[in-house]
This record gives C-alpha cells, sequence and structure tokens, in this order.
C-alpha cells in the first residue's frame, strides 16, 4: 500500500548559500528494502519526495561540493514519519526536515615533498646500491683470499672456459611410438 498524500511527502530544506545550490547539482536520494527515491533540489533549497511506501529509509544527499549527514527516515503505515541522524535512533529530527552542510568536499590532494628516504626506497636505487656495493666488496674478498685458494679459483674458471660444451639433442618420441 503505498501513500501519495501530501503528509507523507518529505518537504525538507537543504541549506547551503544560495550560490552553492544548482538544480543538477545537489541530488536527494532515499534507499531502503521497499524501494528508492531520489529527486533533484530546487534553486532555493527545498526539495519534496512523493509517494513513499511504509518502511525504514536511508536518506542521502549527494553533492559535488557539499557533505551532508546520512539520515534515518521511518515511515509508518498510518503517515507518521519518524526522522534521526544516521543510525542512531535516539536522536529525533523535527519535520519539516532542515539539513544543513557538515563542510565543504576537499578532492584536492597536496603534492609530496622530496624525501631522500624515499628515493632510497625506490626498487631501482636498491638494485644499483647493491651492485655498486658488490663492485667495491668482491676485489676486497678476493684480495683477502690466500694465493692457493685464489690459483683454484682461476683454475676451475678456465678449465670450463676450455671445455667444449656439452651437444644437446632434443628428445624423441619414436621409441615410445615404435613400441606401442
Amino acid at each position: 500500500m503505498r501513500f501519495c498524500l501530501v503528509l507523507l511527502a518529505i518537504l525538507s530544506i537543504v541549506t547551503a548559500e544560495p550560490s552553492e545550490i544548482g538544480s543538477n547539482d545537489v541530488t536527494l536520494r532515499l534507499r531502503g528494502q521497499k524501494g528508492t527515491y531520489s529527486t533533484l533540489c530546487r534553486k532555493d533549497g527545498s526539495f519534496a519526495i512523493s509517494d513513499v511506501a511504509p518502511g525504514a529509509y536511508l536518506f542521502e544527499v549527494s553533492s559535488t561540493d557539499l557533505i551532508y549527514p546520512q539520515l534515518r527516515v521511518e515511515v509508518s503505515g498510518k503517515g507518521q514519519m519518524r526522522i534521526s541522524r544516521g543510525e542512531d535512533n535516539t536522536q529525533t529530527i523535527p519535520h519539516p526536515l532542515r539539513i544543513t552542510a557538515e563542510g565543504r568536499a576537499d578532492y584536492f590532494t597536496p603534492r609530496e615533498g622530496f624525501e631522500v628516504m624515499s628515493l632510497l626506497k625506490n626498487p631501482m636505487m636498491l638494485m644499483m646500491g647493491v651492485t655498486l656495493g658488490m663492485t667495491w666488496v668482491v676485489p676486497k674478498i678476493m684480495g683477502s683470499l690466500d694465493e692457493e685458494a685464489l690459483e683454484e679459483l682461476q683454475g676451475g674458471a678456465n678449465r670450463q672456459q676450455l671445455e667444449e660444451p656439452p651437444t644437446w639433442e632434443p628428445p624423441t618420441l619414436r621409441p615410445t611410438i615404435t613400441n606401442h
């Protein structure tokens, strides 16, 4: 059963500077299990949502410039309405509803300043640091080795270079195919 009475229409005023409220700037939505109702705010800040079915709804004001609170609206089958702030049902708000903006929406993110630590945490800088460190550490390690260990390392490297590389043949499926 839907009510189309003026008593159940939510007639209210969204307060802000008149220049801040445009007809396409502020959208009002009433969302609940019974459905979603939406309307635009008039230039004078008033709005009306009519033909609201009984039930509990969440009332949201969507604006690109201002932030408004969410309200809980409960419409009874007798045509009575109870409006409370958000999920807190203890603080009721009188009807007609006056919604004031809580603040301005700030979309600007300030640019981060230069930090040496952020530069050092960069993966490319870490790889470069490890490479430079190894070019300094490896000669020090080689210099601290005794002559026998150094000759053994150099001899192993020379033997690997002198040996012929192993020839690689791709595997064949011929024996497995002929056996079956």
